[in-house]
C-alpha cells in the first residue's frame, strides 16, 4: 500500500514540476508537496546540468531565518 502511494505521488510531482513554467511555480509545487508530506519547510538550490548551456543556479527556502 505505502509503495503505490509513494509511486503516485513520486509521478503527479515528476508531473506539476515538468509543467512548471518558472520558479514561482516551482516553489508552490514543492511547498504543497512537502505540505503533503508532512514536512513545514524545505530548501530547493538548482544548480547548472552539464551539457545544457543556460545559466540554472536557484535557492529557494521556506524555512524561518534563524
Amino acid at each position: 500500500m505505502l509503495n503505490r502511494y509513494a509511486s503516485n505521488f513520486t509521478q503527479d510531482f515528476v508531473e506539476k514540476i515538468s509543467k512548471s513554467e518558472d520558479l514561482n511555480g516551482l516553489t508552490d509545487i514543492f511547498q504543497r508537496s512537502v505540505g503533503d508530506l508532512g514536512f513545514s519547510a524545505f530548501a530547493l538550490h538548482v544548480v547548472r546540468i552539464a551539457g545544457i548551456p543556460q545559466k540554472m543556479v536557484y535557492g529557494v527556502t521556506t524555512y524561518a531565518e534563524e
